[in-house]
């Protein structure tokens, strides 16, 4: 019986995590999140939030999802765009925003091609307060794109 009552447990904690790991994009919507790096297959872009916060650029970068449009602020522009999202795959639509001029800008990642980034994102996994979009560059090299909601 005590076997039996064990591998009943050990079957629901690992359906329970299963479960877990299907997160919906629900959990993603109605936060904002800040890019804290940016993977590509040659490496770290050299893109940190640490030096964006230190030279007074922390509002740069960020993101949030309402039910059918995302928006955030580039570098130093607002941005906005629609969406889809559906089980663990995201299309970003055309990104619109504003065109104001920028005196100085980010190490590692300029507005450019974080937009560029954003606009070719194929999928999404979250992992408690982290967020990850896979994405590409223009020579079709995986990106991979850190979010993170929690305070740094």
């Amino acid at each position: 019986m005590k076997c039996v009552t064990m591998t009943l447990l050990f079957a629901f904690m690992v359906s329970s995590a299963a479960y877990s790991a299907e997160t919906t994009f629900d959990a993603v919507r109605s936060k904002e999140w800040r890019l804290v790096a940016v993977q590509t297959t040659s490496g770290d872009k050299g893109f940190s939030r640490q030096a964006l916060e230190a030279d007074n650029m922390g509002g740069f970068f960020t993101l949030s999802f309402d039910k059918e449009r995302l928006s955030g602020v580039g570098a130093p522009n607002r941005y906005f765009a629609t969406y889809k999202a559906e089980k663990d795959s995201l299309s970003i639509e055309k990104i619109a925003g504003t065109l104001m001029a920028s005196f100085r800008e980010p190490k590692g990642l300029n507005e450019r091609e974080y937009f560029a980034y954003m606009q070719r994102v194929t999928r999404w996994t979250l992992s408690g307060e982290e967020l990850t979009l896979y994405s590409a560059d223009d020579d079709s090299h995986s990106v991979l794109l850190f979010f993170s909601n929690s305070a740094l």
